[in-house]
């Protein structure tokens, strides 16, 4: 009968075990300081960075967004042309190609653009389309009345900059138009600081088309913040944290 043997074999003297940990402890040794190295001596941003436009890449379909970046059905737009706005820029030809630049993207998008620019065109507008005012800075009070009207009857209502900062004379105003058209009381001026990066959470308005966690990089320059409710974009460094200005995210 053969003799009974311990199904694991197990170390029977100290020099061993202290042989064994020893290895054990070089092995650690090993790994630790060629971690260490690795992250002093490697850019891991430029190096995911280059390998992502050196190597062709497809998302993977479960991270794609089930809903198209518009719908492909033909919409109504209307571009609307401030003839006060037109004067206040230097460059005669920024303001015109601005609007071309937008009525060229909203065809893009299915739409049927119409122009217009005064408030009687305004008010005579579909309630069922969408209006489009790009960089509209001088406005005059009935102007963003009927803007506001058109929102409020149910119209889409797309503005950018500081849409009526300055009035009919394009002289300084304030955010208060601003703040009409848009619904939100609550701005901030802030400074210019470090390049940051606007992210986009999904399931909001606009992230529809973008991939998860889109990361929009900004111009080291001074910005205007509007304090909302509810999910939002936020300030966000590269790698997507959170930063913080003034306790406004």
């Amino acid at each position: 009968m053969p003799p009974k043997r311990d199904p694991v074999p197990r170390v029977r003297s100290a020099p061993q075990w202290l042989g064994g940990l020893f290895v054990l402890g070089l092995i650690g040794a090993a790994v630790i300081g060629g971690g260490a190295l690795l992250w002093e001596n490697v850019d891991i941003q430029r190096m995911t960075t280059s390998s992502a436009l050196r190597e062709p890449h497809s998302t993977p379909l479960a991270l794609l967004s089930a809903i198209p970046a518009h719908n492909e059905a033909s919409f109504e737009a209307t571009l609307y042309y401030s003839p006060t706005t037109g004067g206040f820029f230097q460059e005669v030809d920024y303001y015109p190609g601005l609007l071309n630049r937008w009525d060229q993207l909203l065809r893009d998008a299915g739409a049927r653009v119409t122009r217009i620019s005064t408030v009687e065109a305004i008010e005579a507008l579909d309630p069922h389309g969408v209006l489009v005012a790009p960089s509209a800075v001088c406005l005059s009070a009935a102007e963003v009345a009927a803007m506001r009207s058109f929102a409020d009857g149910g119209g889409g209502l797309v503005i950018t900059w500081a849409a009526g900062a300055r009035d009919s004379s394009c002289e300084w105003l304030g955010w208060g138009a601003l703040s009409r058209l848009t619904g939100i009381p609550d701005f901030n001026t802030l400074e210019r600081r470090e390049v940051v990066y606007l992210t986009i959470p999904g399931g909001l308005p606009l992230s529809v088309g973008f991939g998860p966690a889109t990361r929009v990089e900004l111009r080291n320059e001074s910005q205007l913040a509007l304090a909302t409710s509810g999910p939002r974009l936020y300030w966000s460094d590269w790698a997507l944290n959170a930063r913080p200005v003034d306790n406004v995210v």
